[in-house]
């Protein structure tokens, strides 16, 4: 927690697989209880600063959790979240065993999609990680608020150990919490008015079909950012060559 009053932080994303027993079901020999005690210190403490980053969740949804995405959504609301991104290939791996399966098309996923037109009523902005479409709601944003992730800067910098990483525009930079260490990652935004079609058509793209394909086929670098995935979204530069720019 002392890193965050010190650091310098755009957003910050935290995965979360669900709540309760979902959640516990998902990681295993983890605690509901710990995570949630953990969520709600580090939001009262971005609340607190002068220049509060962006805070999401990232869901990865699969036919085990899918169920539980509105309790997810409720403990979002709760806590103060910013954004919840619900995606269906979660940093280079498949969430489901068939690498074609499709969300949207798929007919035991009917109350999963009634439930994303109902969410899409609270926001009308879609997000996608340089590698990993997703749709993304707004828990505690009005019509009249502009979203602070709809900002981004270009370039913007975030240091990493010796070096440092920039996400080229439009992409925006974000820390990826895994549960024991922050990931510089590139966020691409996506603006536009959410409906199903537009959407599943994305989704289910040749372009993201072959991601799939070949998570499944274990051909892409693992990590939040491999350079396989995101190579065109970021660039690593170290700290002198940031000080004659």
């Amino acid at each position: 927690m002392d890193a965050f009053k010190t650091g310098n932080f755009r957003s910050i994303c935290i995965s979360i697989d669900g709540t309760n027993e979902v959640y516990e079901y998902v990681r295993k020999n983890a605690r509901w209880q710990q995570l949630e005690t953990n969520v709600r210190a580090l939001a009262k403490l971005i609340q607190g600063l002068d220049n509060p980053p962006v805070l999401y969740f990232n869901v990865a949804v699969g036919t085990y959790n899918y169920a539980d995405i509105p309790n997810i959504v409720a403990f979002a609301q709760d806590v103060g979240v910013d954004l919840v991104s619900l995606n269906r290939v979660s940093f280079g791996r498949i969430v489901d065993e068939d690498p074609k399966a499709d969300l949207l098309l798929s007919g035991q996923y009917e109350d999963f999609r009634a439930m994303m037109k109902n969410l899409a009523e609270v926001s009308k902005v879609a997000v996608g990680c340089g590698f990993d479409p997703s749709l993304s709601i707004a828990p505690n944003w009005s019509d009249t608020k502009t979203p602070r992730i709809e900002q981004p800067l270009p370039y913007h910098t975030i240091e990493v150990d010796e070096g440092a990483v920039q996400c080229i525009y439009p992409f925006t930079s974000v820390q990826y919490w895994s549960g024991d260490v922050f990931t510089p990652c590139c966020l691409l935004i996506r603006g536009y008015d959410f409906n199903e079609s537009t959407f599943a058509s994305y989704w289910n793209g040749a372009y993201i079909q072959n991601l799939r394909k070949r998570a499944y086929e274990h051909t892409l670098i693992p990590g939040p950012c491999g350079k396989d995935a995101c190579v065109f979204a970021r660039t690593f530069v170290k700290k002198q060559a940031l000080l004659h720019k």
